[in-house]
């Protein structure tokens, strides 16, 4: 697996290989981001969902990005719900946002 670490600092993202024993290893920059990367979400296809600044940006498995979802506050936090796990609710300061994708989140252990 994969473990994504935002890092609002220097706006990106970083990304650590996980073994089955749960130790990290590979430590790289998997994107940089809008300012202040903040929640992270990854769908069943692996597609990663990043509050920040800008709104919620979206990379593919190999860093691409190739969406973005414009929220009216700025975003803090991202996770997925809802019957089907389709849901991505977005948190922001005074608000909850929600849109509903093609893919599940990854589900829970």
């Amino acid at each position: 697996g994969v473990l994504y670490v935002g890092d609002a600092a220097q706006a990106l993202v970083r990304a650590y290989d996980v073994d089955a024993a749960g130790a990290t290893s590979a430590e790289r920059t998997f994107v940089t981001t809008a300012a202040t990367p903040d929640g992270l979400a990854v769908d069943a296809a692996g597609n990663l969902f990043v509050a920040t600044a800008a709104g919620v940006e979206a990379y593919a498995p190999d860093g691409r990005r190739w969406g973005m979802l414009a929220v009216p506050q700025q975003p803090s936090n991202v996770g997925f719900g809802g019957t089907d796990g389709r849901t991505l609710f977005i948190t922001a300061r005074t608000a909850v946002y929600q849109v509903t994708l093609a893919n599940p989140g990854l589900p829970r252990r």
